[in-house]
């Protein structure tokens, strides 16, 4: 295994090596795939395709210790450029270029006018009623339990209140002793 890996994806190169990782964006590897000469190819990747400083330092480093990393990147960005040219080039089979879009919109429309003519128009009177009277039972139980909870919580706080008071008391009265 080298130490530099390099993978090509959606228009762009990833470099990684242990836990470090460069990214590539499409613009620079599109612009790297029309540069033919290797010294070209090279400082343009060096200045324009990695973005800031630490990023240059870190290829610097894989250069040092992986010196096929420039020969393994050319090919790779110029092996991935032929295959894109030739997936654009391939001829459409006869198959593929006549899709019947005319017949799939057909059916759905007759599809949806028989689940139209299946649901009902309007919900029955009685059933919203009945819905609407559960929802606002299940809220006015919420509400007493909420009440209920407010009570207690107020009685304990009182009842601590209460007990500092008392306690309070008992040591002022032994200060003025």
């Amino acid at each position: 295994m080298q130490p530099v890996e390099m993978n090509f994806i959606n228009n762009s190169v990833v470099l990684r090596a242990r836990n470090s990782e460069l990214f590539i964006l499409p613009q620079h590897v599109a612009e790297l795939q029309k540069m033919l000469e290797p010294k070209k190819f090279s400082s343009y990747f060096m200045q324009e395709a990695l973005c800031n400083r630490t990023a240059r330092k870190l290829f610097e480093a894989w250069l040092r210790k992986d010196t096929s990393v420039w020969q393994r990147l050319f090919k790779l960005i110029h092996e991935n450029k032929a295959e894109e040219e030739a997936t654009i080039e391939e001829p459409v089979t006869s198959k593929q270029a006549k899709p019947k879009p005319a017949k799939k919109e057909a059916t759905k429309k007759a599809s949806d006018d028989k689940e139209k003519a299946k649901s009902p128009a309007k919900p029955k009177p009685a059933k919203i009623a009945e819905e609407k009277s559960k929802e606002e039972g299940a809220t006015v139980k919420k509400a007493a339990k909420k009440t209920k909870a407010k009570a207690t919580t107020k009685k304990a706080v009182e009842k601590t209140s209460s007990t500092v008071k008392k306690v309070s008391k008992k040591t002022t009265t032994k200060k003025s002793t």
